[in-house]
């Protein structure tokens, strides 16, 4: 069975992408902001959350990332498992890897909801 590994997501920037830079290129991590609205009897509740992300780009482009709040992107990537060990015991989570994002208009996201 071919094992399948990825995630595909559009939704708004929630936080200004925290950028930390090496020698050859740069990891900025930012978080979406992630919704979903449910029917509870006559009511319509919308529940929200932030899901951090995280996506590796060459020094030469790590500007284009200023002006990323508030943009509605579609964020392509993996999961990558990370673990490390604090205090002793064996710790793990996901990070949401993008490989690819793309600034979207509210007119792709009119058409999408359609």
């Amino acid at each position: 069975m071919k094992k399948i590994n990825e995630f595909s997501i559009s939704a708004f920037v929630a936080t200004v992408p925290e950028v930390k830079e090496f020698e050859k290129s740069s990891i900025a991590r930012f978080c979406l902001s992630v919704s979903h609205t449910e029917n509870k009897g006559d009511e319509k509740v919308t529940k929200t959350a932030l899901l951090p992300v995280e996506k590796w780009v060459s020094n030469s482009k790590k500007d284009e990332l200023d002006d990323l709040k508030g943009k509605y992107v579609t964020c392509n990537g993996f999961f990558k498992p990370d673990t490390w060990e604090e205090d002793g015991k064996k710790r793990s989570r996901i990070i949401f890897a993008v490989t690819n994002m793309e600034i979207q208009t509210m007119k792709d996201n009119e058409e999408a909801a359609e």
